[in-house]
């Protein structure tokens, strides 16, 4: 569709299609007769302009369009290469950083030991504490005749009797209080003394 008008001492056509004036259109006799046709409507001497701006031969403005090709946007460009240079030289660092002592300093087993035998006071665990040194006491002394520690305290004690002579009574007594599930401070030091002395 095409429309015209008269404007001041020009005249406007308006389309709606751009295929009559592309060169694939003007391969069409009806086409190619229509532009002829529009061109012979300004006088000898006359001027032809077309906008196609609506026709998408423009450019849409972008971003990266006003940064490159306005002063804004180059002077935005600068400013954030001078803070970035400001950045780097103010960071560099003028020699390796050096550790503090804290770091560096290794803490002793006794340490570890101490911190431990604190946590499980204050947490009142000393049955974990006997369970543990009931296990030890097991494997320490059915190692050399090559008894099972996993063995029940019965049968145990009559493997170990078997193997080596023991007081047997005495064995499955201590054996029995370190099953405790919790027991006093000086009572659990009692007990692993005794087991110790086995």
């Amino acid at each position: 569709m095409i429309a015209g008008l008269q404007r001041g001492a020009g005249y406007v056509y308006l389309s709606t299609t751009l295929r009559p004036f592309t060169n694939a259109g003007l391969a069409d006799a009806g086409s190619a007769a229509l532009v002829l046709g529009l061109l012979r409507r300004p006088p000898p001497g006359g001027r032809l302009i077309f906008d196609e701006y609506h026709h998408g031969f423009v450019r849409e403005p972008s971003l990266g369009g006003l940064l490159l090709g306005s002063p804004w946007g180059w002077a935005v460009i600068y400013a954030g290469l001078v803070g970035a240079a400001y950045v780097v030289l103010s960071g560099r660092r003028f020699g390796r950083p050096a550790a503090l002592r804290e770091e560096t300093a290794r803490r002793s087993s006794a340490e570890y030991l101490e911190s431990m035998a604190g946590l499980l006071r204050r947490g009142r665990k000393s049955g974990y504490l006997l369970a543990h040194y009931r296990a030890a006491l097991k494997r320490r002394l059915a190692r050399p005749y090559g008894i099972s520690p996993g063995l029940d305290d019965d049968a145990f004690v009559a493997a170990l009797a078997a193997a080596r002579p023991v007081d047997a009574a005495a064995l499955r007594g201590l054996l029995a209080r370190m099953a405790r599930p919790e027991v006093g401070e000086a009572e659990m030091l009692k007990i692993i003394a005794e087991g110790d002395r086995l």
